[in-house]
C-alpha cells in the first residue's frame, strides 16, 4: 500500500473511530456507575448492564444508524412490512 493511500484511509476512518471510542468510554463509565448503584439488586440486573455496555462497544451507533437509514434492506427479499400496504 502506498503511503498516500494509507494517509487517505486513516483520515477517512479516524473521525468515526474517535467518536466510537469516546462514546464507548462514556457508556462504560455510566455502566460502571449504574452497576455500583445497583449492587444490592440481583446479579442478573448487573449482568445486563454490562452486556449492554459491551454491545455498545462492539456495535458503533453510526453502524446502527446507517443500517436503519437503508429502507431497501427491509424489502431486499421482496417481503412486505406490516402496516405499509
Amino acid at each position: 500500500m502506498a503511503p498516500d493511500s494509507v494517509s487517505t484511509l486513516w483520515s477517512a476512518v479516524a473521525p468515526g473511530l474517535g467518536n466510537h471510542l469516546w462514546q464507548s468510554t462514556l457508556a462504560a463509565c455510566v455502566a460502571g456507575l449504574l452497576a455500583l448503584a445497583l449492587r444490592g439488586n440481583r446479579a442478573r440486573t448487573r449482568y445486563w448492564i454490562w452486556m449492554t455496555a459491551s454491545a455498545k462497544f462492539l456495535l458503533p451507533f453510526s453502524l446502527l444508524i446507517g443500517m436503519g437509514s437503508q429502507p431497501a434492506l427491509c424489502r431486499a427479499n421482496g417481503a412486505t412490512v406490516r402496516g405499509t400496504d
